[in-house]
């Protein structure tokens, strides 16, 4: 399996409309779950693909973010988690593990290439699916989490 390539199903060229994530959603539990990874937990997903996650303050005069999904040279991705939100979160970490999900989903946007290259450009619904993709596979209850920062 490559890195950018964990979705078993086709890259997304058009941003699914709101009754189309439930397939989404259950073509990502099937895959995961063929990798080992069920129920889905982000921060396993994550360490199996290689992928890293890191605290950063993510407040800007202009912006606030939860996380940022960063393409690398090299292919794949490196996740900055706000720490202010890893700090809120704990112990539950539900918030943590929402934002891991929701940037995963961003990545059915990119070719998997090296570089990740975006396949369409990001449109405010990419948001509302990225966010409907994340509480989705959250809904079933995941494994012991990894109690260290991501």
């Amino acid at each position: 399996m490559q890195r950018a390539e964990w979705y078993s199903g086709a890259r997304l060229t058009r941003v699914p409309d709101p009754g189309e994530v439930w397939r989404v959603v259950a073509d990502a539990h099937a895959y995961w779950a063929s990798q080992g990874v069920s129920p889905f937990d982000p921060e396993e997903a994550f360490a199996r693909l290689g992928w890293e996650t890191r605290c950063r303050s993510l407040v800007t005069a202009d912006c606030n973010h939860n996380a940022m999904l960063i393409p690398l040279l090299n292919g794949g991705f490196v996740v900055l988690v706000d720490e202010a939100l890893a700090q809120r979160a704990h112990p539950t970490r539900d918030a943590v593990r929402h934002a891991l999900t929701h940037e995963l989903a961003h990545t059915f946007f990119y070719a998997a290439t090296a570089p990740p290259k975006r396949l369409l450009p990001l449109e405010p619904y990419e948001e509302l699916f990225c966010d409907a993709f994340a509480f989705e596979m959250l809904r079933q209850p995941c494994r012991g989490l990894n109690e260290a920062r991501v």
